[in-house]
């Protein structure tokens, strides 16, 4: 068996668990404001809408009556929503964090349509009042939303090559 004078060294890349966590939050924000801004536009109602919506996830069918607390829902919210956008985003960085910012925005852009058929599809049958917002409007702020949590953590890692001997 021959012998090795050199450590044989394969270097690997980490995912950055802070570019991850601010990429959610940050696409999170961008797809909060446009959800409650653009898609009543196409499917009717007011900004309220929306975010009664994401709020009833947390509240309850509450939310969902028009003499709730405005600021209440607001809260509850925007609370719900950055949860769940930071784990999206932690989850688009887990599978985007090897191939570059094309790789980043176009597999954040598929990822984002599956968190959004993952949401109409599937959160509706324990929270059946998603499915009011199942719409084109609701899937391309989904797919906006995966294209810029994928560009920005892409933007925002840090490489992390740790050299490890084999």
């Amino acid at each position: 068996m021959p012998r090795r004078t050199e450590a044989t060294v394969r270097m690997r890349q980490t995912l950055d668990w802070s570019a991850a966590v601010w990429a959610g939050v940050i696409a999170g924000v961008v797809f909060l404001a446009a959800a409650a801004g653009v898609v009543p536009l196409f499917i009717g109602g007011d900004p309220w809408l929306v975010l009664r919506l994401i709020a009833s996830l947390v509240l309850g069918d509450g939310a969902l009556t028009p003499d709730a607390s405005n600021m209440s829902i607001l809260v509850a919210a925007i609370g719900a929503h950055l949860v769940l956008s930071t784990g999206g985003g932690i989850a688009i960085a887990y599978c985007i964090h090897r191939g570059g910012m094309i790789t980043g925005i176009l597999g954040g852009a598929v990822l984002g349509a599956a968190i959004y058929a993952l949401t109409i599809y599937g959160l509706t049958r324990w929270f059946p009042q998603l499915f009011a917002l199942a719409s084109t409007p609701f899937l391309v702020t989904h797919i906006v939303y995966g294209m810029l949590a994928g560009g920005i953590y892409e933007g925002l890692e840090v490489d992390d090559e740790t050299a490890v001997a084999r």
